[in-house]
Parts: structure tokens; sequence; C-alpha cells
């Protein structure tokens, strides 16, 4: 339990203890806290770390195993609104708007230099070879020569 030396006062919520004043040392520690001097800020709560299903225990049910174990399992429901809450959080947003401007760079690069004729002629060759071979793998599916 603390207790300031000047007032008494048992645990005040800041208590600062002075064991020099100008680089010499007092014959006694001498005790400030926020009892006799209002000035002082408040000491900031301690914060702890708590469970999610203790603080919200309606948003999860419990399992019970035979050997007694008690496993606390999120509702569909709850996991359904964290994902939600994550998805339109500033994390997401922020990695949204970074993956739309590596796109639009990448877009950037790659139209400095315009396709020519050729290049143009081959895409276009490389694109109907590959749509004829689906017609003809669908047909044969169709026919039933070739599993789906």
């Amino acid at each position: 339990m603390q207790r300031c030396r000047t007032c008494g006062a048992e645990n005040p919520s800041r208590l600062i203890t002075t064991f020099t004043e100008g680089g010499v040392p007092l014959p006694e520690p001498r005790d400030e806290c926020s009892e006799c001097h209002p000035e002082l800020p408040p000491k900031p709560p301690k914060l702890e770390l708590v469970p999610n299903w203790e603080v919200n225990p309606e948003e999860y049910d419990t399992l019970a195993y035979e050997d007694g174990e008690r496993v606390p399992c999120i509702k569909d429901w709850a996991r359904g609104e964290f994902e939600q809450r994550i998805a339109e959080g500033p994390v997401a947003k922020s990695e949204e708007a970074e993956a739309i401007e590596r796109k639009r760079e990448f877009a950037r690069e790659r139209n400095t230099q315009p396709m020519s004729e050729a290049d143009v002629q081959k895409v276009k060759d490389y694109i109907r070879d590959q749509m004829t071979l689906v017609e003809r793998m669908m047909g044969a599916q169709a026919a039933g020569v070739v599993l789906p």
C-alpha cells in the first residue's frame, strides 16, 4: 500500500517521490501526490488484455467435452460482423488503395510503348486459337467423348 509522506493519503492516484533537488541528495525523500498537489496529472489506468469471450459472452457458444473441458466457439452471426468490420476498416481500405495504385502504375508502365501491328496480330491469333480449343473441348464433352 502506498502512502504519501507529505499528506498521509493512502493509495493516491499519482505519487512522485523526489530524492534529489538540483543534483543534491535530500536528507529525507519528499513525496508529492495528487491529494496534496491537485495539478499533478492522474496516473493512467492499468490496461489488461481480456479475451473477447469474457467481454462479449453472448457472441459465443460453449462446447463441453466429456473430460470437462469447455471451449468457446464464436457464433456465425458474430463472425460475420467481425469479418465485415475488418473488411470495412482503415487497414483494408489502405491496402485496397495501395493495390489500385500498383495496378495503375503497372498499366502506366506497360502503356508507354504502344503495340506494333505484328504484336496486335500475334495476340489476336493466340486468343483465337485458345477459343477454338475451348469450343472443341466443349463439343467433345457434349458428345460424351470427354468426361467433364
